[in-house]
């Protein structure tokens, strides 16, 4: 009895591992299988089909022009022009539309805390022969500025071409009527500083009480097809089921969570304000907001993917129409399905290496050369340390639970050693930095005449701070740099492994150029002119007790800034302080060269136009 009892149990065990094997088997030939299924791409459609219908080759025409003056940070050169050429192509296709369709065209003026003049774009499709004024609205949107030193090709310059050949497919779509549904397009400014387009337009414009349903497109990097990055309300996930190539994962939307990367999808849907989606390239978190993101670099296939998907839904919404009308209930969706196991999936680990690990390193890994590992290390090993720990229980069970607990202790060691020696950044994955250029000048006036004074340069003092984001040491870099270049680096000093700040002795121009003052009457008012680089960023400010106007200041660009000061008998002291902020390549000498020589290392931007910062100080002495 003893004997059949023990062979019996020696048989489950065998029978057990059998299907182990058996099960890791099919894994390891579905798994890759269904990945390369799901991530397969469409043919590219020519620019000679009709017009109604979506292609590639034409909606990336767009991207020469868009990226024509380099990047698209609000409030420069790159900006002005991204948006003049928008408002251009919008009149185009409004123009050779042969349907009768309701155009509406309107330009959303608003300021960003420095004052700066910011645009949203925003057209509106509907049918004229419409009475009814309460039709629900569905918004398209995308934002059209980038970062410092990016041509913004995948952040957001894809939705920005997407969008622009949706529109001419729907005008020329004979078989959209617009009546049930009226179409929103919208083109966000200042996305990159705090989603300010978004709020502006979501919070004053008058059409935004009309919408009931909005798709966003944004992206890191377009190597690979859109997926579906967060939804809200869960139902719409129905909708978007009807496309020939759906694509979603949930782990997506952790990963927005764990980075809090914010885009105006947040703002549409602060307090369900607003239901629907997001969608996006989230693939390759290395070449995120850095001079990599080229049009060049857009793989061929991924926006004619997301294009005919987005084509196919909005035919579908624009024909029935139901959705609008019934009241939604929440389901359950994908999030039943815990993140934990889904970590140890081919496409899973596939996104925490390609996106969570190069951004979490970017974020955290300062001062330590080798913290970028210990990150790696601990988004690998954490989620298995805590998948081990969750079935500890049901192993206890079995009657080998020591063995398997072995075994499981043994492949997590593996990982963890392979997790903390793997660079995460290759040749084709430079090691990034930011370089932040600042200058000090100093001007100061005691005489004061009844004809224009030319203000004195008492002192100016300019240096660079250069900054690592992956955790590399930062002086053998420097070094390396100097001696190729030839360069001294004067007055080097590192505070930390990986940020050094050096004197700027490379002959880049200083903004402010030439001061004068010329004193009105009798010495109580005085207007200030200040001659500088051609700038489209340029602040001024001064105590809290003095009256100052800049006399020009909608003038943008601008190389004179002319400031009306209003005096009391009581101000005999004060400062006027004149900020002006550029962010082109091609105004720092240094980063032309150290880009230049320095191949291993890519420039990172800032949503901001701060890279280069010159600070001029006027003080009066009456």
């Amino acid at each position: 009895m003893l004997f059949s009892r023990q062979f019996n149990s020696n048989n489950y065990v065998k029978q057990f591992i059998l299907w182990i094997v058996l099960f890791i088997c099919v894994i390891l030939i579905a798994g890759p299988l269904a990945l390369h299924v799901s991530s397969a791409l469409p043919t590219v459609k020519t620019r000679n089909i009709p017009l109604h219908l979506f292609s590639e080759e034409r909606a990336r025409t767009y991207f020469s022009n868009l990226t024509l003056y380099g990047s698209r940070v609000s409030n420069t050169r790159g900006d002005f022009y991204a948006r003049s050429f928008l408002i251009s192509q919008i009149e185009r296709i409004s123009s050779i539309s042969k349907r009768h369709l309701q155009i509406e065209f309107d330009l959303q003026n608003f300021t960003d805390r420095q004052h700066n003049q910011l645009q949203n774009i925003v057209v509106r499709l509907s049918n004229p022969a419409t009475k009814s004024k309460n039709v629900s609205c569905l918004l398209l949107t995308a934002h059209y500025d980038s970062v410092e030193f990016s041509l913004g090709g995948s952040d957001d310059g894809s939705g920005i071409v997407i969008l622009l050949e949706l529109l001419s497919n729907l005008v020329n779509d004979l078989t959209l009527t617009f009546s049930n549904v009226h179409l929103i397009v919208l083109f966000t400014s200042a996305e990159e500083i705090n989603s300010q387009g978004a709020k502006e337009f979501i919070s004053n414009h008058i059409w935004r009480s009309d919408i009931r349903y909005f798709i966003n497109i944004d992206a890191t990097t377009c190597n690979e097809k859109a997926s579906l990055n967060r939804i809200i309300p869960s139902q719409l996930v129905v909708d978007y089921s009807r496309v020939s190539r759906p694509r979603a994962n949930v782990i997506i939307e952790y990963i927005h969570k764990w980075l809090r990367l914010m885009s105006d999808y947040d703002v549409f849907t602060l307090n369900n304000s607003l239901l629907g989606y997001e969608f996006g390239f989230l693939l390759d978190g290395y070449n995120y907001h850095t001079s990599l993101d080229h049009p060049l670099m857009i793989k061929q296939g991924v926006l004619q993917d997301l294009g005919e998907n987005l084509e196919f839904s909005l035919r579908w919404k624009q024909l029935h129409c139901t959705l609008f009308e019934q009241a939604y209930h929440w389901l359950f969706l994908p999030l039943i399905v815990s993140f934990i196991p889904l970590t140890h999936t081919i496409e899973i680990v596939n996104r925490l290496v390609r996106i969570l690990i190069p951004l979490m390193v970017r974020r955290f890994s300062f001062g330590w050369s080798r913290l970028g590992n210990v990150i790696i290390c601990s988004v690998i090993a954490v989620p298995t340390t805590v998948f081990v720990l969750g079935f500890i229980p049901i192993l206890q069970r079995t009657k080998h639970f020591g063995r398997i607990l072995i075994i499981l202790l043994i492949t997590f060691f593996i990982v963890f050693i392979i997790a903390y020696y793997r660079q995460p950044f290759s040749s084709s994955h430079p090691h990034i930095f930011y370089a932040k250029h600042m200058s000090k000048s100093m001007y100061k006036i005691e005489t004061l005449s009844s004809d224009p004074v030319i203000v004195s340069l008492i002192s100016q003092s300019s240096s660079i701070t250069v900054t690592t984001y992956d955790g590399l040491a930062l002086s053998p870099v420097l070094s390396d740099f100097s001696a190729k270049s030839g360069h001294i680096l004067h007055n080097q000093r590192c505070l930390k492994t990986t940020k050094c700040t050096f004197d700027d002795t490379f002959n880049r121009t200083i903004a402010v150029q030439h001061i004068e003052i010329e004193s009105m009457n009798n010495f109580s008012d005085y207007i200030i002119f200040v001659q500088h680089v051609l700038s489209y960023n340029i602040q001024v400010s001064s105590f809290p007790f003095i009256k100052f106007l800049v006399l020009n200041q909608s003038n943008i660009p601008r190389t004179e800034t002319r400031i009306y000061v209003t005096l009391d008998s009581s101000s005999s002291l004060f400062d006027i302080n004149i900020k002006i902020r550029r962010c082109d390549l091609i105004d720092s000498p240094f980063l032309v060269l150290f880009t230049d020589i320095m191949s291993n290392m890519v420039l990172m931007g800032k949503g901001q136009c701060q890279a280069i910062d010159d600070d001029t100080t006027l003080t009066f002495n009456k």
